[in-house]
């Protein structure tokens, strides 16, 4: 229904009532014997006629409280398990779109509700590389003429171009983003901040090193997902941060009609506004924030410390190697706020498997910088207020999921799933060329790999801290019942369900504080709850990749 079609259904309805002949209305009317055909109302009826009700006078309060009834879900909120794909934001639903357009007054009602999820699109470029602060000028004007600062609890940046770029000479620095990242934080202050870019866009973003060599190998990918969460008591603590106004990139001849074109790559995107895990204590953030004293200069003098040592390294070393990107040492996207939960989408590895040695090639990934390494150099980016990560891929290599399961951070939850809901490997074109034993083999090496980390006899490394780790996918049969039984013998864990391993936090061991576990008996750490989404008959069982079960001396 039209918001015009609403209006006049109101007002007829409004105007029938107060024509009405029921009982218990205040008009009532009088008909003249003589004239059969004529209504003469009364005069006491007269003086007690009601005023036809109109929408419009209505007050603004209790007019955008009306319109907040038509607030759906955001599309994306439903997908990001799901392959990724640019267009997850699409939306059939378009009320609110089209009662802000019926008049000046419906729009400024409807800006609460209709801006609360914003989405912005950077659209691939056939000419220059895209610079942020130039595209997005005309988007920040709008929400600061607007006050929608305090409104947009959610923004989706929605990136087509893989070459996009932060300076206007287009070249690659270390972490060339921060000052980006600081500076619309200023602007806008979101909860929820979701980003749908190719790997290569993704990496400039977050300063993290993307190896492109054997890219053509993964080309049924065309983005990732990367998914940052925060609770929403935090907005109250954000401090005033220096930043370089984004708007003097911008033209004196923007009008309007720019304003108008911006605001046609926003759209309603809806998602729940508490967090679904957040963490039980934010830790202190003083240390995540970029201030006044530090920003930019000091990140500038970090960078070239680190370009510096690389540098240096290189030199000293005297042999010849492949020139390795030198690497920032933070990345401000995970550094300007508190964040506490983090979902990383990496699509689909199944092309990769046509090739030949596929085990030995390189996805373009995030995930090797993210999670940082055993070296001093390479710590990871992932602040220490992120407590639950889920990682989403569809059968990626093992070598390449290596890089979560060496150097987990320290974290309370794990989300990992690696098969898709979507059956995807009933498309034959797809699966052309692929051999379905190959990436069922790479998910068990996968799986097996981190749960010879999960029940390591002590758990070693940040394990020691994981409290869960859960799994979209599920547990093969075989490996469930030969684990059933190892944990009945066991005795302090207990089977909650198909596909899940609970047990008390009263009956963990505590930590020896001269190293290891007391008793150094398997099972033991933090970890209280093991759960599989449910356990069925694979076409490859894991059995054979386990000795004993989990690989373990048991």
């Amino acid at each position: 229904m039209s918001s015009d079609t609403a209006t006049a259904q109101l007002s007829a309805e409004s105007q029938s009532l107060a024509l009405g002949t029921e009982p218990g209305l205040d008009t009532m009317a009088h008909i003249d014997s003589e004239k059969p055909t004529s209504f003469e109302p009364s005069i006491a009826a007269t003086d007690k006629t009601p005023s036809v009700a109109s929408i419009e006078s209505l007050p603004n309060e209790l007019l955008t409280n009306i319109f907040g009834y038509f607030d759906t879900p955001k599309p994306s909120g439903f997908v990001l398990q799901d392959e990724p794909v640019f267009e997850l934001t699409h939306s059939e639903v378009t009320d609110l779109k089209s009662m802000s357009c019926v008049s000046n007054r419906w729009r400024q009602a409807t800006l609460p509700v209709l801006f609360k999820f914003a989405r912005f699109i950077v659209a691939e470029s056939k000419s220059q590389r895209p610079i942020i602060s130039e595209v997005m000028a005309p988007f920040l004007t709008f929400v600061k003429s607007n006050s929608l600062r305090k409104v947009i609890a959610s923004f989706t940046f929605l990136i087509r171009d893989k070459n996009i770029t932060h300076t206007s000479d287009g070249g690659a620095r270390l972490n060339s983003f921060s000052e980006f990242w600081y500076s619309l934080f200023k602007i806008i202050d979101p909860v929820d901040l979701l980003i749908v870019a190719p790997p290569e866009a993704l990496g400039a973003l977050t300063a993290c090193r993307i190896h492109t060599e054997d890219a053509w190998c993964f080309s049924d990918c065309h983005c990732h997902y990367l998914h940052l969460q925060r609770s929403p008591t935090s907005v109250l603590d954000s401090p005033s941060i220096e930043v370089l106004a984004l708007e003097e990139h911008s033209t004196a001849g923007q009008t309007s009609e720019t304003l108008k074109s911006t605001a046609e790559n926003l759209s309603i995107s809806n998602t729940p506004d508490a967090l679904p895990h957040p963490a039980e204590e934010v830790l202190s953030t003083a240390s995540f924030y970029e201030d006044k004293e530090s920003t930019p200069e000091g990140n500038r003098r970090d960078l070239l410390q680190a370009e510096a040592s690389s540098s240096a390294s290189s030199s000293a070393s005297g042999i010849s190697k492949p020139r390795v990107p030198a690497r920032a040492l933070s990345s401000a996207l995970f550094d300007v706020r508190p964040w506490t939960t983090l979902l990383l989408n990496e699509g689909s590895s199944i092309q990769a498997y046509c090739t030949d040695k596929f085990w030995l090639r390189k996805q373009p990934s995030i995930l090797p910088d993210l999670c940082g390494s055993d070296e001093a150099t390479i710590k990871t980016f992932i602040s220490p207020t992120i407590k639950t990560m889920n990682y989403i891929a569809i059968f990626p290599l093992q070598t390449h999921f290596a890089a979560l399961v060496d150097n987990l951070p320290s974290l309370d939850r794990v989300y990992v799933q690696l098969v898709p809901h979507k059956n995807v490997l009933d498309d034959p074109e797809r699966m052309a060329d692929v051999e379905h034993t190959d990436l069922w083999m790479e998910r068990n090496n996968c799986y097996a790999h981190m749960v010879r980390e999960l029940f390591g006899a002590p758990p070693t490394r940040n394990y020691k801290y994981l409290q869960q780790f859960e799994s979209g996918d599920s547990a093969d049969q075989d490996a469930w019942l030969m684990a059933v039984e190892y944990v009945k013998r066991a005795g302090n864990w207990n089977v909650a369900g198909e596909g899940i391993f609970s047990r008390n936090s009263e009956d963990m061991v505590p930590e020896n504080p001269e190293g290891g576990i007391e008793g150094n008996s398997t099972f033991e750490g933090s970890l209280i709850l093991w759960k599989w989404n449910g356990v069925t008959k694979l076409p490859i069982s894991a059995l054979p990749l386990y000795d004993r079960p989990f690989g373990l001396g048991f």
